[in-house]
């Protein structure tokens, strides 16, 4: 029979793998205990530890050895008793390295286009212990950055693609990455129209009007004093409408003005008028350059 006198200690649990791998690394705990102790039992969380499956006892159950450890096993409590005493230990978490995994990429703003010179930011979040390290990568080149957001500041056409976050972590020795894309779209500028010929003759000559904005896919449309110019016998447009040709120019075709747009703004030139002159015969010449 123990003496009463002689009391049971506060057991304390020792692990063999301060910082397993999950999946990989087989964990041993250890309880030890000083004073008459009898026997051992474990609870994680609730639950009485019994052998079997990933988990195994020592015929004292004073170790527990648990294989291909898991981040969710944890909370490990060791009791050691006898007839007269029992006595539990602080509970022992372990700390499970694993991970990156689920990467996501948020932006913000966050919208569909981008504009030319707006301020961006990425930010990577991975599932991980401990937290992974970070490399940005646009179009498979490498940013030489390594943090969790990349700001991007004033961004450019050339900031147009695919961004990809890459988390590596040092413990587990594992990659994962995850990408998005991107479109920077510079706006519309204000059109200038431009003459193949400053002086047409009426009837006579053909004219090309030339319409240029800068910015990102530009298309054009014209108009001649507020109305929509379609493609006619006498008027014809290039494929991208940014030319308009009128064969045998009238003094009727007066003001025209050229509009560049794009998927995010739209511009207007100023009013362009013809400076036509009109054509009438004599009996000298065939014709000379006249007005009434």
């Amino acid at each position: 029979m123990h003496e009463l006198t002689e009391s049971i200690s506060n057991p304390i649990i020792s692990s063999n793998n301060a910082h397993p791998v999950e999946h990989s690394d087989m964990v041993t705990l250890t309880c030890t205990a000083s004073g008459p102790v009898d026997s051992y039992y474990w609870l994680e969380g609730e639950t009485i530890v019994n052998s079997g499956g990933r988990v195994g006892l020592s015929g004292d159950n004073t170790t527990i050895t648990i294989t291909g450890v898991l981040r969710s096993d944890g909370g490990f409590v060791c009791h050691a008793y006898n007839a007269f005493d029992t006595r539990s230990s602080d509970p022992y978490y372990l700390n499970v390295s694993y991970g990156p995994e689920s990467l996501t990429i948020s932006i913000n703003p966050q919208h569909d286009l981008y504009i030319l010179g707006s301020n961006v930011t990425f930010s990577c979040s991975a599932v991980s212990n401990p937290i992974p390290e970070f490399q940005w990568y646009l179009n498979g080149n490498s940013l030489q950055y390594n943090r969790q957001q990349l700001i991007i500041s004033h961004i450019s056409l050339n900031n147009t693609g695919n961004y990809t976050c890459e988390a590596f972590n040092n413990a587990t020795k594992r990659y994962s990455m995850t990408t998005m894309d991107i479109f920077v779209i510079e706006p519309v500028s204000k059109p200038t129209i431009s003459s193949n010929d400053t002086n047409p003759v009426e009837y006579n000559d053909t004219v090309a009007l030339t319409c240029y904005a800068s910015g990102t896919t530009v298309l054009y449309r014209w108009l001649m004093e507020n109305r929509t110019i379609d493609s006619s016998d006498r008027i014809g447009l290039s494929n991208d409408n940014s030319t308009l040709t009128i064969s045998g120019v009238l003094r009727s075709d007066e003001e025209f003005t050229c509009y560049g747009y794009n998927m995010i703004n739209e511009n207007a030139s100023d009013p362009y008028s013809l400076n036509v002159n009109c054509k009438c015969h004599n009996k000298s010449l065939k014709y000379v350059i006249c007005c009434k």
